[in-house]
């Protein structure tokens, strides 16, 4: 997932210098001197495919009530925040940034809730408790959207940003949860939808 990042502010790296090179004439009043250009969302490909059996036993996400007889496993994208990821999209200031993604679940089991609670971890392993992500609640089909928002007002904390933690939680009205050996999530044809990019020039 580094390397989508990298290749993601590869890109609006190249943007910028082609918009530099346009024949123009410029306003350098209308000039936006805080170093920040908006880019569209680019695609990041597939993160990856979770096998839910093998994940380690997940804790509970903290002032969460987790329903009686529910399963915990968390699972970590290591690396997402790393290099100039921070930096260059998630400083003090950029707008909301969403990581968008279809996703498709395929459990033995029908009819159970999919409860995925994420986690920022800094480069000292701990959790970043300043900065609060929506969970996302899915079900057992396939062609959802998951949705992984920083809001803007948590940007100040995202400096020591590393990693992201998934905790999913699955549950059942009736209590009835188990899981198959194959039972998987796979998160797909993910996009970046940035607040902007920043620069110095």
């Amino acid at each position: 997932m580094k390397y989508h990042i990298k290749y993601l502010i590869y890109i609006a790296v190249c943007v910028f210098v082609m918009q530099a090179c346009v024949d123009k004439e410029y306003n350098w009043d209308n000039i936006d001197k805080n170093g920040v250009i908006s880019i569209p969302p680019v695609p990041l490909g597939s993160i990856d495919t979770i096998y839910i059996h093998g994940l380690p036993q997940g804790e509970t996400p903290w002032g969460i009530p987790i329903p009686d007889f529910s399963i915990t496993r968390s699972d970590t994208i290591k690396g997402l925040f790393e290099g100039n990821a921070v930096k260059n999209f998630f400083f003090e200031g950029a707008n909301t940034v969403e990581i968008s993604a279809k996703i498709d679940i395929d459990l033995e089991i029908k009819g159970v809730n999919i409860d995925i609670y994420f986690d920022i971890i800094n480069y000292d392993n701990a959790r970043n408790i300043n900065v609060k992500i929506p969970k996302q609640t899915l079900t057992t089909i396939n062609d959802q959207v998951l949705s992984i928002k920083v809001d803007s007002e948590y940007m100040r904390y995202m400096e020591g940003a590393k990693d992201l933690l998934l905790t999913i939680v699955l549950s059942s009205e009736d209590g009835t949860v188990w899981l198959g050996e194959n039972d998987y999530i796979y998160i797909r044809d993910t996009i970046i939808k940035t607040g902007g990019f920043h620069y110095e020039l």
